[in-house]
């Protein structure tokens, strides 16, 4: 873990502003993703345009940590901890919800089924990396 001293000043998260990066026909990660990911120096990150894409690269790589938005359309988070409970090797247990607050009597149903660290939106970075280090102790404790 390096010292963070090149990092830029505080940055909060929140999926409210989502504009595109735009240029053709090709999806893009909202702006909010790639800064999160611009902050997140310290860690090997992929990143995934929906749950789809999410549950392929699942069935591709191993992570120690998945964040996932609880809210998404045409896959949900829930949808996605399903799936990654049905793996040969179960991932579920490394993903760490994200909510906005706003959501479905399923969805709070389900996140309170469930053992798994979440995060409200906004967060800021120190919270992020909180989580995100809390949540890889619980998969693999020290």
């Amino acid at each position: 873990r390096g010292t963070g001293d090149d990092r830029a000043g505080p940055a909060r998260f929140d999926d409210d502003n989502r504009l595109g990066r735009g240029g053709g026909e090709q999806a893009q990660h909202p702006f909010h993703v790639d800064a999160l990911v611009a902050q997140l120096v310290e860690h090997d990150v992929t990143t995934a345009l929906d749950g789809r894409e999410a549950v392929a690269l699942m069935g591709q790589n191993a992570y120690d940590v998945i964040l996932c938005d609880l809210i998404m359309p045409e896959m949900t988070g829930m949808d996605v901890y399903r799936a990654a409970l049905q793996r040969a090797t179960p991932m579920n247990d490394r993903i760490v919800f994200m909510t906005g607050g706003a959501f479905t009597q399923r969805a709070r149903d389900f996140l309170q089924s469930v053992p798994n660290l979440r995060i409200e939106k906004p967060f800021d970075l120190t919270h992020l990396e909180r989580t995100i280090y809390e949540a890889a102790d619980i998969v693999d404790p020290k």
